[in-house]
């Protein structure tokens, strides 16, 4: 019931790669999430429902984030994309406060529509965002 979580390195003497499909769906007391460089994968809805959640940082290695995993995180305004990450699955980041998300060149799989009309797509030219912004009409800036 943390308001600050730290997904850590290693629990038990185990590496800790992956936050499992609806790890901390519905938890209203998370404001902030910060996870370890050894986390690659995010599952389906892990991040479902946290109304109160603003700041979600990722680990250096995560490489693939789960359908819906930010769904009807409404407070979200900021979720720092790491270099390396491959790929964002269909409405990852939908009915959340998020203006503008800068989406890295590692990018190579983005499914269906990943957020709100609004949202505002930052990054490299000829990357896949900037395909998937003209192809889904968000409105994007190239970095």
């Amino acid at each position: 019931s943390d308001a600050i979580v730290v997904i850590p390195e290693e629990i038990n003497g185990k590496p800790v790669t992956e936050i499992e499909i609806r790890a901390f769906a519905m938890r209203d007391s998370i404001k902030a999430v910060k996870l370890s460089d050894s986390v690659t994968e995010i599952g389906n809805e892990a991040f479902l429902s946290c109304a109160n959640l603003e700041i979600f940082i990722c680990g250096t290695s995560l490489e693939s984030i789960g359908d819906v995993c930010f769904g009807a995180c409404f407070s979200l305004n900021t979720l720092d994309l790491n270099e390396g990450l491959k790929t964002i699955k269909k409405a990852a980041i939908p009915k959340c406060s998020i203006n503008e998300l800068y989406i890295p060149n590692s990018v190579i799989e983005i499914d269906e529509t990943i957020g709100n009309d609004g949202l505002k797509i930052v990054c490299e030219s000829g990357s896949v965002a900037e395909q998937h912004a003209i192809q889904n009409g968000y409105t994007y800036e190239i970095r």
